[in-house]
């Protein structure tokens, strides 16, 4: 998909060269065909599957991270060294919800932006 419309933030001078993609977390950006340059496009919220998506990783991982707490607890008591210990255990639940809760926040950001600019 092209896009030839000169009006959209572009990284170079190549204005008919760029098609979309879909960056790591979910959100569109233009990439030159010719020098591969990359341009965020902070205007387009996340779809209804990617946010669909990150609220139920975001709510498993929620609740999964839950379920460890009273060890969690039981670590902290027995010591600052074990307590971090069982922190650092839980490093991939607290790594997704982070991320879900960034690209959330992220898509919550834009589509009030584009609520009020369309106003």
């Amino acid at each position: 998909m092209k896009i030839n419309q000169q009006t959209e933030e572009k990284p170079c001078e190549h204005f008919d060269s760029f098609v979309v993609k879909k960056s790591f977390l979910g959100f569109q950006k233009h990439v030159c065909v010719l020098c591969k340059a990359e341009s965020n496009d902070s205007s387009v919220p996340l779809g209804t599957g990617y946010r669909i998506t990150y609220w139920v990783i975001g709510l498993l991982f929620v609740f999964a991270f839950l379920a460890e707490l009273p060890k969690i607890i039981q670590a902290a008591t027995l010591g600052p060294s074990i307590f971090i210990y069982a922190i650092v255990e839980q490093w991939v639940f607290i790594l997704f919800i982070v991320g879900a809760v960034f690209a959330l926040k992220k898509d919550a950001a834009i589509r009030k932006r584009n609520q009020f600019s369309g106003s």
